[in-house]
């Protein structure tokens, strides 16, 4: 459940964390006008195409333009047969990992900042040194910690997770929007 992006992020926005406006979309399907309106009219350019279930970053793009639209998606389908299109939410990008099942603790806020022309935390500036750097603990003033520890908890119950999770999520001004 917690590797399925669209199902959890239903979950989430019905426990009313803040998601960003998403679209699935599956291959085979006709989508197009869907993906237009959604692009043009709801969430507007950028937009994070990403495969629905997948980790690492894999097969996403960061779209800035509608030029880019076509081939973001085929790289996604390339990856898995159901793809979101997501608004892009400009800000920090942060990860709290949690531990525990009955007794639940969140661990320190982690700031991510991607590096050398990366424009999010891509597969690249993941896993190659010197791509990203991770800043423990996040610089976040005391409410905006709290309350990302707080969401990361909130997700790992929601999603019955047992051992350990680790919530993504953008701060963006005052709003805190859980990607996954």
């Amino acid at each position: 459940l917690a590797m399925d992006k669209l199902r959890s992020r239903e979950i989430f926005k019905l426990s009313g964390l803040q998601v960003p406006k998403t679209l699935k979309i599956r291959k085979g399907d006709n989508y197009q006008a869907l993906l237009n309106v959604f692009v043009n009219k709801v969430a507007g350019f950028p937009v994070v195409v990403k495969p629905c279930s997948n980790g690492s970053s894999v097969g996403v793009t960061v779209v800035r333009e509608n030029a880019g639209l076509a081939k973001a998606v085929n790289a996604a389908f390339r990856v898995e047969k159901k793809v979101l299109v997501e608004e892009f939410i400009n800000g920090t990008e942060v990860t709290c990992g949690v531990l525990g099942g009955k007794d639940v603790m969140a661990l320190p806020v982690t700031e991510i900042v991607p590096l050398k022309n990366n424009k999010f935390f891509n597969y690249k500036a993941k896993y190659t040194s010197g791509q990203s750097e991770e800043i423990t603990p996040a610089r976040l003033d005391e409410e905006k910690t709290l309350r990302v520890q707080d969401i990361a908890v909130k997700a790992h119950q929601l999603l019955g997770c047992r051992a350990y999770s680790r919530a993504d999520m953008i701060v963006s001004g005052n709003s805190i929007y859980f990607l996954e």
